[in-house]
């Protein structure tokens, strides 16, 4: 079985980059940099997810995986979903609310949380993951090179000239496109010991060519999404830019996951206890998070500074942390 060191660690630097990608509140740098950059961080979050998903299938029959990976997900999408809408409606004043509705388009569908396109696109990775394992299993890397292929056509053929409403079938189709490769290229690491401890595992003693080689993977494929980042945002640029980013990106998330890895491991334990924190409860911070910012922003009109900026992430940290020990009890009980 494949052990990642300081897994929470690594998921919690990434939930915190997707954190403060989304505030509103302060800008300059470092803050401009992860207002363009900081959605990236879920591409690591799709790496991870996917060798999860390899471990759990091995580990337990299919209808077992199916049950605990829903068990985890849609009970903590539930909850929170239920409190976004019943806070809307009794809390928030209408202008407000409808202002929330129209940018996140909210519905019956937020009460579990499918207002979040994440959230959407990981249920489909989860029940598309046995049959890519299979796939996995017989063809190796030429699946994975396959499947990302497939998805720049995807991109290709349904970005240009059209800015698809995510929540559309084909918005749905496009924006899973777009992650699908960092999550089947962690089921392919998963499947394959040797480029496991070469890209992820290894980190730490591994031999300093393979490590040096992979940061300068990493950092050729990170350039190359920047620069198809810095285009797509050229007046009258073709949306393919902006779509290709996340496709080339995949190719360098091992790497940018074993750099992060690396730099865990040179944090103090002081540091390091916070990020941990954060990756146990990095679900309910990704479902909770994005909605109280915006409420904040749209309520007292960005006038907030950083006195806001760590209320919201009290506020964001204790919802996430009921969240999880609810849910948690919960699971806990049945069995």
């Amino acid at each position: 079985m494949i052990r990642i060191k300081h897994r929470e660690e690594v998921m919690g630097l990434a939930i915190l980059s997707v954190i403060l990608f989304h505030q509103m509140f302060i800008n300059g740098f470092p803050f401009t940099v992860l207002h363009r950059y900081g959605k990236w961080a879920v591409d690591v979050f799709m790496l991870l997810s996917g060798i999860g998903v390899v471990q759990s299938i091995r580990k337990y029959p299919i209808a077992v995986y199916y049950k605990r990976r829903f068990q985890r997900i849609l009970p903590a999408c539930l909850l929170c979903g239920v409190c976004k809408c019943l806070f809307s409606y009794t809390i928030l004043s209408p202008t407000v609310r409808e202002a929330l509705f129209a940018k996140y388009l909210m519905g019956w569908h937020s009460l579990l949380s499918f207002d979040l396109w994440f959230i959407v696109a990981i249920i489909i990775y989860y029940l598309l993951a046995p049959l890519i394992l299979r796939a996995l299993n017989r063809w190796g890397w030429f699946f994975a090179a396959a499947v990302w292929v497939v998805c720049v056509a995807i991109v290709l053929l349904f970005s240009e000239g059209n800015q698809w409403p995510w929540f559309t079938p084909m918005g749905i189709v496009v924006l899973s496109a777009e992650r699908l490769p960092a999550f089947v290229f962690g089921m392919a690491i998963a499947c394959d010991p040797k480029v496991a401890r070469f890209t992820i595992t290894g980190v730490g003693d591994s031999p300093v060519w393979a490590r040096l080689m992979a940061f300068l993977a990493g950092v050729c494929f990170v350039a190359a999404a920047v620069v198809l980042s810095i285009k797509s945002r050229v007046a009258g640029a073709s949306p393919v830019y902006d779509r290709m980013v996340l496709l080339v990106l995949s190719f360098g998330v091992p790497s940018m996951v074993s750099l992060v890895i690396w730099l865990v491991m040179k944090l103090p334990s002081a540091l390091r206890k916070p990020l941990a924190i954060m990756g146990q409860y990095s679900l309910e911070l990704y479902l909770t998070h994005e909605f109280v910012f915006t409420t904040l922003w749209l309520t007292f009109n960005a006038r907030c500074s950083w006195t806001a900026l760590f209320a919201v992430a009290f506020v964001v940290t204790a919802l996430a942390a009921f969240g999880c020990k609810w849910v948690t009890s919960r699971l806990v009980r049945q069995r």
